[in-house]
C-alpha cells in the first residue's frame, strides 16, 4: 500500500570483533529495513560526512571507521495517518495520473476538486 515508509538516519550498533574481509568494523543492519541504505554516513549532525567505502553483506555493513550512520526506508503502521489525509492524497494521486493512464482531463479536474475538501 502506499505511504506505508519511513526514512530516517541511525547509528549502527557495531559488532564485536574484526571481521576476516578486510575491513576494520562491522555492523549490524535493522532487521525493519526495506532495502539497502539509501545513504551512509561517517559523521552525523550539523556537518555530515558521507562515507563512500563500505561493504554491505548479510545484513551487515562493514567499513574502516568505527562509527557509522545510515539512512533506511522502514515500514510504519499506515493507521498513525489521519483519515483525512489518506483520502486527500488518494484523490490528489488519481488527479494526477488520471491523464497519463486515461487521456482524461475531466476526470482530472473532478479529482482535484475532492481533493481540496
Amino acid at each position: 500500500m502506499i505511504g506505508h515508509l519511513r526514512v530516517g538516519h541511525q547509528k549502527l550498533t557495531q559488532v564485536e570483533g574484526e571481521p576476516n574481509n578486510g575491513y576494520q568494523y562491522g555492523f549490524i543492519m535493522p532487521g525493519n529495513r526495506i532495502g539497502p541504505p539509501l545513504k551512509v554516513l561517517q559523521c552525523a549532525g550539523s556537518n555530515p560526512v558521507i562515507l563512500r567505502e563500505f561493504m554491505l553483506e548479510n545484513g551487515y555493513l562493514f567499513a574502516n571507521v568505527s562509527d557509522v550512520w545510515a539512512q533506511f526506508k522502514t515500514v510504519i503502521d499506515c493507521k498513525l495517518w489521519d483519515a483525512g489525509f489518506v483520502t486527500a492524497f488518494v484523490y490528489a494521486l488519481a488527479s494526477s495520473l488520471a491523464v497519463p493512464l486515461q487521456q482524461d482531463e475531466k476526470l482530472r479536474d473532478d479529482l482535484a476538486f475532492y481533493s481540496l475538501w
